[in-house]
Formats: structure tokens, C-alpha cells, sequence
């Protein structure tokens, strides 16, 4: 009997429930969808896991499909396979932590061992050139502002890569998952808390403003109404930046034909906007708190592009806020999985915590993925644009005709089949099997000439999972063609065109000076841009024909 009841104690103390709910973090729209398809599936909720067995495949597919983006999401097809198989190395190395951590909650110790081992055979290191160490007297009184407000580095210091990156972040000594390379006190958080403590914060108050607005005005008195109680970290922002805002009128021509240039400049001038309402309404009511050589619209302009390209949204007691983190703004881009994550707040010490994803030796770069953007978004935010993006897509719009007698029918069908918007493009092959499911799906019905044809179409979805006819299939397939030759028709240049011009821009900067080279930079982002937006056009249209 006590052996079978030490049995019975053992098998409860080596087992328990996995449990994989989806995040309450994701947007409202996002777990709807997620919540939907999910259904379709049929993967449940929960898995009972015992010390010394695997994790279910059903398990990670479903922690696979709880860790798409938005466009991983829209590319994946249900209804097509259950199956949820590799979606992308970043998108595999999420499921697994989630799968690790939900793990590690049940107390088994091999099956977390495990799965920690897999991310770090994941886990990718980056060769940088040798680095050069910053130790100037700028940033001897930064480490002594930041150690002054309890600010410990533990594993990392800036460091300067003259042959790529510049100004960086370097591994002192050998790191590995989970451990905590910075801890930064919530005082030393560039925030709207901050704000709250400035001699602005009245007027602020008294207009009413948002919190980033107020961020952004509080950064430029910072920075330009001299010495602050924050001197020490504003005066190492860099001065200059290379995002949309800061092209002129012919380096934002080389963008015509794109999407990305009207939102550019729809950007600019709502943010001119912005400035209008408040100056000089508030110099002439606060003449000393916002003088007008401090507060123009360049200055208001170089604030957003900081916050753009630096700034964190983090969550604190439950409110989002817009933050500047000391160290963190030096960490650089990569597309691969990144060494570090700066997303932890720890409530008990009211640290933000910067904390290693995986193995890292001592003089590596620490680097950063700082999330799924696409080249439009990086340019936007980042100043750069990455060649062969491998989320980059291409939006095409689809608008049943008003004036078509079946239009109601037509209109009830994609309502019917919960079409997700808008719709899609990405760089497939030729021999690529329903990779553009849904904006397919919406084609077939735009151009059936039947109800009998529109109810075949929404019958167990079927215009999802393919044809529902051979003339059906060769109309939406002609229509297909047309919308995307449109696209590429609005471009005055053709896809050989800019990889020629491409080519020819990098030879030239290759036998110029370092001043040259970055004169010519936006010519370069603006033709990595063209080329991957024709690129995936050019290979949407190989497919359909």
C-alpha cells in the first residue's frame, strides 16, 4: 500500500497540465482571429505532460500559431493543413520559450532542460568586426549619472563598430539565457513619469496634453534649453538621423510610385500640425518655459525620430508608456534571433531588465530583433532598409463593384468567410501550392457570374482552400495578373532598372570618402525598397502565369 501510494504522490509531483491560452497581450482583432482559427484546428488549451515525455506535436503547432504576427497569421492557411509546420526561425524560437516557460510553471525539470537546449541550438551569433571601446568624457558622466541612480551593468558596455554598426553595445564577458545583463530602477526610465516631475508639467496640465506629446516637448527642452537634470544621457543622442522625415524633396521622389511615400508625408504633415496648435500659442503664454529658439519644428522633428528609433513601449502597472532606456537605445538591429530582449519589468527590485536570449561570448555584439517590420516600417522608424526582407509585402486592394447585380450576394459571401484585411502579397516561387489563399478566395467570388457559382464558393469555404471551377479559376487568376501589373505599372522604373542603378550606386561608393558614401545612403535605402517591393510583384505575377 505505501508503495503504491508513494506512486501515486510521485506521478502527481512529475506531471501536470500544459496550458497555452492566447495572450491577452495581443491586440483585441489578433486574438479574435487567433481564437477563430484556432477552432478550425481543433488544438486544445490544455496537455497533461508527465516528467520524461515529449511535448505533443499538437502542442507546438499550436504554440507556433500563438506566436504569429499579423503576417504569418495571413499567410497561414487552415483550411489548406491543420498542420502548423515551420513558419519562420524567429516565429520557432518564441513557440519554444513559450513552451519552455509554460513548462517551467510545472515543475519538470528534463522536459525544460530540453526545450532550453533546443533554443540554444536556435540561437545564432553574428561576426563583427574588432571593436573599438568608448571611454570618452561624455561617457565617463553618463555611467556616473546612471550608476549615481542605480543603474548596474553586469555584462555589456557601448562599444563603437567603425565597419558596420557604429556606435554598439559589446559583451564583457560570457553570458547565457536567462540571465540579466542590465538592470535599469524605473527612475532612470525617459517616460511621461519623468515629465511629471519637470517645471513644464503646469502648462502641460493646463492643455491637456497626451503623454507623448508631452514626452517628446520635455525631450527637446532636455536637449536644447540647456543643462538638465538629464544632460548626461540627451547629450549622447545622436544629432543627426536618416528616417522619411529627414529626406528632402528629391531623395522622397526616388519613392514615387510606392505607398510608402504618401504615408511619409501624411506623417510629416500631421505632425506639423501638431506643432502649429501648440507654437507659438504656448511661447507667447509660457515665454520662458518654451522659448522659440528652443521649441521650433526641426527640433520637434529630431525628438519624434529619437523616440521613432530608440524609444520602448513598456508596461508599467498596467499603463503603455513611450520609453527612452538608457544602454538599451545602443543596441542594433538583426534580422536573425537577437541576443537579448529589454521587455521585463521587475515589480519587487522596479527594474527594467535587459536579459540574454541564449549563449553569448565575451566581445560580441550585443544585438537586438526588434521585431517583424518591414522595410516600409524600417525606414519609417530606423532610417534603413534590409535587401530580401523576408517579411516584406506588397498590399493589394480588392473592391467588389457597387454597380454589379450580384454585389449583395458577393458582399455576404467574403463577410461569410471571414477574410482577413487587407490583402497581401509576398515573394513566392513559381511552384509555390495556394500561397495567396485569401486574396484568391476574394477573387473567386468577385468574379463569379452565378449565385450558383458564389455559393460554391462559400460551401465549407472551399474558395479558400482552392478552385471552384476551371473558368472561375482562370477569370480570378487574369484578374489577379491586372491588379498587380497596376501595381507595378505606378513605378516609372522597372525592377531591372533599379537593381542596374543599385549596382552601380554601391560601386561608386566603394572608391569615395566616408562623407560621400552617406550622401548617397538614401538613394541606396530608397532603391533596396523599389527592388523588394517589384520583387515580390514580378514573382506574384510568375506564379499566376
Amino acid at each position: 500500500k505505501l508503495q503504491f501510494l508513494y506512486f501515486i504522490v510521485r506521478y502527481y509531483k512529475m506531471s501536470g497540465a500544459l496550458q497555452l491560452p492566447v495572450s491577452h497581450l495581443d491586440p483585441a482583432e489578433m486574438r479574435e482571429s487567433k481564437t477563430r482559427l484556432l477552432k478550425v484546428t481543433g488544438y486544445p488549451e490544455e496537455y497533461l505532460l508527465n516528467e520524461g515525455d515529449g511535448v505533443p506535436m499538437e502542442a507546438l503547432y499550436r504554440a507556433r500559431m500563438l506566436c504569429m504576427d499579423e503576417i504569418e497569421m495571413y499567410k497561414w492557411n487552415p483550411l489548406v493543413t491543420k498542420e502548423v509546420g515551420y513558419v519562420s526561425h524567429w516565429n520557432e524560437l518564441k513557440a519554444v520559450r513559450m513552451l519552455e516557460t509554460a513548462v517551467k510553471k510545472m515543475n519538470l525539470k528534463s522536459l525544460e532542460a530540453d526545450l532550453r537546449k533546443k533554443c540554444e541550438r536556435m540561437y545564432e551569433e553574428e561576426e563583427d568586426p574588432v571593436c573599438e571601446e568608448i571611454n570618452n568624457e561624455k561617457y565617463v558622466k553618463l555611467r556616473e549619472f546612471l550608476a549615481k541612480g542605480g543603474m548596474r551593468e553586469m555584462a555589456v558596455s557601448p562599444a563603437n563598430y567603425p565597419q558596420t554598426t557604429g556606435r554598439g553595445l559589446v559583451f564583457t564577458r560570457d553570458v547565457h539565457h536567462p540571465e540579466p545583463i542590465v538592470s535599469v530602477p524605473r527612475k532612470l526610465l525617459f517616460n511621461a513619469e519623468q515629465v511629471t516631475e519637470s517645471t513644464l508639467c503646469p502648462a502641460f496640465d493646463a492643455l491637456q496634453l497626451d503623454d507623448d506629446t508631452r514626452l517628446i516637448l520635455f525631450l527637446m527642452h532636455e536637449k536644447f534649453g540647456g543643462p538638465g537634470k538629464w544632460e548626461a544621457f540627451v547629450s549622447l543622442l545622436p544629432e543627426k538621423y536618416s528616417t522619411l522625415f529627414f529626406w528632402d524633396d528629391a531623395e522622397l521622389s526616388e519613392l514615387n510610385g510606392s505607398r510608402l511615400l504618401p504615408e511619409a508625408l501624411s506623417q510629416k504633415e500631421h505632425l506639423r500640425s501638431v506643432y502649429d496648435d501648440l507654437f507659438p500659442r504656448l511661447t507667447e503664454a509660457y515665454p520662458t518655459l518654451f522659448p522659440a529658439a528652443v521649441f521650433t519644428f526641426n527640433h520637434m522633428l529630431w525628438a519624434r525620430a529619437v523616440f521613432d528609433s530608440r524609444g520602448f513601449v513598456i508596461n508599467l502597472e498596467g499603463k503603455q508608456l513611450t520609453t527612452l532606456i538608457p544602454w538599451a537605445e545602443y543596441i542594433n538591429h538583426t534580422s536573425k534571433v537577437g541576443h537579448v530582449s529589454f521587455r521585463r519589468f521587475d515589480t519587487e527590485t522596479q527594474c527594467m531588465l535587459l536579459e540574454s536570449l541564449g549563449t553569448s561570448k565575451k566581445g560580441t555584439q550585443a544585438r537586438m530583433n526588434y521585431g517583424p517590420m518591414q522595410n516600409s516600417e524600417l525606414l519609417m522608424s530606423y532610417g534603413f532598409a534590409e535587401e530580401k526582407n523576408a517579411i516584406e509585402t506588397c498590399v493589394v486592394e480588392v473592391e467588389l463593384d457597387e454597380d454589379d447585380e450580384l454585389y449583395e450576394a458577393k458582399q455576404m459571401a467574403v463577410e461569410a468567410l471571414h477574410i482577413p484585411t487587407p490583402h497581401l502579397l509576398h515573394y513566392v516561387e513559381k511552384d509555390t501550392e495556394h500561397p495567396y489563399h485569401y486574396l484568391m478566395a476574394v477573387l473567386r467570388v468577385v468574379v463569379a457570374d452565378s449565385l450558383d457559382t458564389i455559393a460554391a464558393c462559400t460551401k465549407n469555404s472551399q474558395c479558400i482552400k482552392g478552385p471552384v471551377s476551371n473558368e472561375n479559376e482562370e477569370a480570378a487568376k487574369e484578374t489577379f495578373i491586372w491588379l498587380v501589373e497596376q501595381l507595378l505599372g505606378e513605378y516609372p522604373t522597372s525592377l531591372e532598372d533599379d537593381m542596374l542603378i543599385l549596382q552601380r550606386v554601391r560601386s561608386a561608393q566603394e572608391t569615395r570618402s566616408h562623407t560621400e558614401v552617406l550622401s548617397t545612403s538614401h538613394l541606396e535605402m530608397a532603391l533596396v525598397y523599389r527592388v523588394g517591393q517589384k520583387r515580390i510583384l514580378q514573382s506574384a505575377i510568375n506564379w499566376a502565369r
